[in-house]
């Protein structure tokens, strides 16, 4: 019985392009997610010394947003979702922009790294093998669909 929403059929192998980036995306959401729990400690810190909120609560923020952008992302990807590569792409950018920031600004020892990961993930997530792997089918340099 097919519904209308069930996932194109999986490739009797996982591809190596799609297997390093789901665990980039779960490596990624485990990093974001320790960064989260610390900047809500940051966030409840200030709270109790009567420190400035704003941009901690901000970075909280953002931190859970990732984190969790991340975590839908690898799930999504996992069942063979478009949506979830594309959600994917957008994480990257946000995310790899936000730690370029954070390395352009202040000394961030682990910033690069970062950098490099989203980088890694997102020219992945382009990969052919990672669109047909979410059931788009790729197409051919100059034809237009």
């Amino acid at each position: 019985m097919d519904r209308g929403g069930s996932a194109p059929a999986a490739p009797a192998r996982w591809p190596v392009p799609v297997v390093i980036a789901l665990a980039l995306l779960v490596l990624l959401t485990l990093a974001n997610a320790t960064g989260t729990v610390s900047a809500w400690a940051e966030y409840g810190d200030r709270v109790e010394n009567g420190r400035p909120l704003a941009s901690a609560l901000l970075t909280a923020l953002v931190a859970t947003v990732i984190a969790a952008g991340n975590a839908v992302a690898a799930l999504g990807f996992l069942r063979h979702r478009n949506w979830a590569r594309i959600l994917g792409l957008a994480v990257c950018v946000a995310a790899g922009a936000g730690v370029l920031a954070t390395v352009v600004t202040g000394p961030e020892p682990y910033g690069l790294i970062g950098v490099g990961l989203y980088v890694a993930l997102l020219a992945l997530l382009l990969t052919g093998a990672a669109k047909t792997w979410c059931g788009r089918p790729t197409r051919k340099r100059g034809t237009r669909t």
